[in-house]
């Protein structure tokens, strides 16, 4: 498979969904705009303690609620009552993927800090039934070792920027910046965060598809565009 030919390298790619005018991130309405607008979308997700998984990019409820507490010591049902309370939506992955339907491409960006493997399987298992086109990609190069092991033929891809922590879970931040853990689970494709590129680090595997994150205004897509093939923006629409 040529990566460089796939919709990773053509499709305009928004982050957690189209998050504009009042439209909050990870909601219904935030994947209906990026299908009205044609964006593959990039979904953050996490698994909770009774191992739903849901669309939410934070570790913990404190910017989106009052309440305090990491997000995976929540079951499913906590988490709806909170969202009850506090009105902001909370999609499982599930929903999500019967919202987009294979309309436009998805990206699940597995937020997942332990190694186990339980998670992995859980979303390639709802993506086994999904007709749409989809990727993987994570920060933990385990979870992508797992769909190398267990799922080859799935897009999947290795996320990185340049970490102020000395450890993610149980594995080195220096090794994920400076992507030693590449040739452990070989991704495909590369996505690093945009502020951190052009970097020496990335230049080495330049054979893989680059893509940027965290692309906030049109300036910033204008200036990274020269160092990566795509980039994941939130909050505005691309132009050149």
């Amino acid at each position: 498979m040529d990566i460089f030919e796939t919709w990773l390298a053509d499709a305009q790619i928004c982050k957690n969904g189209y998050a504009v005018n009042d439209i909050l991130e990870n909601t219904t309405d935030s994947l209906k705009e990026a299908i009205k607008n044609n964006f593959a979308i990039c979904l953050t997700v996490q698994s909770l303690n009774d191992d739903n998984i849901i669309c939410f990019a934070e570790k913990t409820l404190a910017r989106l609620t009052n309440k305090s507490g990491y997000v995976w010591n929540y079951s499913l049902d906590e988490i709806l009552k909170l969202a009850k309370t506090d009105n902001f939506e909370i999609l499982t992955l599930e929903k999500a993927l019967k919202t987009i339907n294979g309309k436009v491409p998805v990206i699940i960006n597995i937020a997942n800090i332990c190694a186990n493997g339980k998670m992995e399987s859980a979303i390639y298992k709802m993506l086994s039934n999904y007709k749409g086109e989809y990727a993987i990609m994570s920060s933990n190069p385990y979870a992508v070792n797992w769909f190398k092991e267990n799922a080859p033929t799935v897009l999947r891809g290795l996320k990185s920027r340049f970490y102020k922590d000395k450890k993610i879970g149980s594995f080195k931040a220096s090794k994920l910046k400076k992507l030693k853990y590449v040739k452990f689970c070989d991704p495909m494709f590369i996505c690093y965060e945009s502020k951190d590129l052009p970097n020496r680090y990335i230049k080495k595997h330049e054979d893989k598809l680059i893509i940027a994150y965290n692309v906030k205004d049109n300036e910033s897509y204008i200036s990274v565009l020269p160092h990566c093939d795509n980039v994941i923006f939130s909050g505005f629409e691309p132009e050149i």
